[in-house]
């Protein structure tokens, strides 16, 4: 069984081009190029001091949402940086505590009912969902992803 579970695995990375090593560092060096563009151009713009604070999160999602889906980001879209912002935001809240959360469960349960934490989690939430549902209507609208599904 592990076997066949193996060879479908290895198979379908393939098919998303992993093991193809031409392509994967052409990928990547075209993201890097971007990056340090963006680099280059922050520096131009802000002087020598960069804040950092996910810098890098455009470039590692381009190169696994090229790998899954064929499809890159620009550095530029503001949409897609307020997308990781939320996302930030959400990981902070659910982290939020962290040691002390994980040492006394009964303690998160409690918070969750102070009135606006849970319903910030749950609209930052949606405006998660909401981003991938625009971009698939997106995608389905230039004919990238099927319609029916």
């Amino acid at each position: 069984m592990w076997k066949e579970l193996r060879r479908f695995s290895i198979r379908t990375l393939r098919d998303f081009g992993f093991g193809k090593q031409m392509s994967q560092e052409r990928m990547m060096e075209e993201e890097l190029k971007d990056l340090l563009d963006g680099l280059n151009e922050t520096l131009r713009q802000e002087g020598n001091i960069v804040k950092m604070e996910n810098f890098f999160v455009v470039s590692v999602l381009n190169i696994v949402w090229s790998m899954v889906a064929g499809v890159r980001f620009s550095h530029k879209d503001n949409k897609l940086k307020k997308f990781v912002r939320d996302i930030a935001d959400t990981v902070k809240q659910v982290a939020g505590g962290g040691n002390l959360m994980m040492a006394f469960p009964l303690l998160n349960t409690l918070l969750n009912y102070i009135p606006g934490r849970l319903q910030h989690r749950f609209r930052t939430l949606a405006k998660i969902q909401k981003y991938f549902q625009d971009i698939l209507t997106e995608r389905r609208k230039e004919g990238l992803y099927k319609t029916n599904q």
